[in-house]
């Protein structure tokens, strides 16, 4: 509830910002994007997201998405240095819901009509699970201790700079990215721990962690119409 009214009290804020100009033109833009690819041929990562976003009183926009991320990473034995074969597989999966808002100061004063960066505070609100397939091998997380399974919820407070490309002169369509940080706050619903000091497991219901995480977004977009007042 707490993050709920924070985040209706900042649009709201923009929103009554946004009542500068009269005659304002507004659109509907439709973003996402679905993607795969590997790393050094270990490590699979899944992701897609689409959304809606808003844009109203020439530099202003609020918009919302629904984001899915996923990962799985090939554990390779080695005996005596040498690679003997594949291991258990690690897997980690993030949903999560996205409401962003965005300014957008340079808008009508740049010579190019291509280019319009903007400024994005944003809120993410989702669940994180983190698994692997072979019960006695443990997925090793950099947030934390030697983890095998866990569950988890999570809010990020971030803010970001961005530009959206337009390929069309119309801004019909165009290309999204950003790139900043986020403030995650973790709540632990359930996670196993392997303490190799003590050889013992520790299980537990329940924590709390915070941190600051980089984030970066990519994006296409699509304006579904526009409208004018």
């Amino acid at each position: 509830m707490k993050n709920v009214l924070i985040l209706f009290l900042l649009l709201a804020s923009f929103a009554l910002s946004a009542q500068e100009a009269e005659q304002s033109n507004k659109s509907i833009l439709l973003r996402g994007k679905a993607s795969t690819f590997f790393i050094i041929e270990d490590i699979y990562f899944n992701n897609w997201n689409i959304g809606l976003e808003y844009r109203f009183a020439e530099r202003h926009s609020i918009g919302i998405d629904f984001v899915h991320f996923r990962w799985r990473f090939e554990h390779d034995i080695y005996i005596d240095g040498m690679e003997t074969g594949y291991g258990p597989d690690s897997y980690s999966t993030r949903r999560y819901l996205l409401v962003d808002y965005r300014y957008y100061p340079f808008k009508g004063l740049m010579n190019s009509h291509k280019i319009d960066p903007y400024i994005n505070p944003f809120v993410k609100m989702g669940r994180r699970k983190v698994w692997t397939n072979e019960p006695n091998t443990f997925y090793t997380d950099n947030d934390f201790m030697n983890i095998r399974n866990q569950r988890s919820d999570f809010t990020d407070y971030g803010l970001a700079l961005g530009l959206n490309y337009n390929f069309t002169e119309n801004d019909r369509i165009g290309l999204d990215v950003n790139i900043g940080a986020v403030y995650r706050e973790l709540r632990i619903l359930y996670e196993e721990q392997y303490d190799y000091d003590t050889e013992v497991f520790n299980e537990r219901f329940s924590g709390n962690h915070s941190y600051w995480k980089f984030h970066m977004r990519l994006n296409l977009y699509f304006k579904l119409f526009k409208l004018k007042r």
